[in-house]
């Protein structure tokens, strides 16, 4: 995996420092911490608007069919 330098502010580095420490972490591993969370987060947000969505679907009478469901599955799994 390659590295590249990115220009954050200050205050978020200063923060993130804290929060590094207390839980023996660098600030680039804090950092990627915090981004795997959101990442989980923002999977777990993408998963129930889709089964949202398929309730709405199921309640209207439309019916998805096999590749529909294959096919959000597999995203699903990603």
């Amino acid at each position: 995996m390659g590295f590249v330098s990115i220009r954050l502010p200050e205050e978020f580095i200063a923060e993130t420092k804290d929060f590094a420490e207390k839980d023996y972490r660098t600030i680039p591993q804090q950092i990627m911490y915090w981004a795997e969370l959101g990442k989980q987060q923002e999977l777990r947000n993408w998963q129930l608007e889709k089964m949202r969505l398929g309730l709405e679907q199921a309640r209207n009478g439309i019916i998805a069919t096999e590749s529909d469901v294959s096919r959000v599955f597999n995203k699903c799994k990603k």
